[in-house]
């Protein structure tokens, strides 16, 4: 049975199965780096493209919060916000997998930001559903 166990975890690791954390826990610098451009954002695009069937999740900022791990000396960034569903969420962000919108096109914050990261996905068009419903309301 273990022997069964290690062999899964290992042909999930190299066939991505298993998505591990690439910009989950950074450095303090990082971390404040990457909630002040999450801060200037209206809204972001929460999306791992390594995984399977994870959707698409838009998600208009309310908070962003740069917070210790609790691990070394590691922090971690933490996105409150509505969906385009009118959900609440509370994020502990990966910023391989938080996407901003550049031009129509979705582009990984860690991208942005100059960490290296792999966010799987590089020609995503960013859905602009909100735009009709928010053309009434000042910026």
């Amino acid at each position: 049975m273990k022997k069964t166990v290690i062999t899964f975890l290992i042909s999930a690791a190299l066939t991505g199965i298993v998505s591990a954390d690439q910009l989950g826990y950074i450095t303090k610098e990082q971390a404040e780096k990457a909630a002040a451009l999450l801060k200037s954002e209206r809204e972001i695009m929460l999306f791992c493209g390594c995984c399977d069937n994870d959707p698409k999740i838009y998600l208009k900022v309310a908070d962003v919060k740069v917070k210790h791990t609790g691990y070394q000396e590691y922090y971690q960034v933490i996105v409150t916000g509505i969906t385009r569903t009118g959900e609440k969420m509370t994020v502990e962000t990966d910023l391989a997998y938080v996407h901003v919108n550049r031009n129509g096109m979705a582009v990984a914050a860690g991208t942005v930001l100059g960490f290296k990261c792999d966010p799987c996905v590089y020609e995503m068009n960013w859905k602009g559903e909100t735009e009709s419903q928010d053309s009434d309301c000042p910026e």
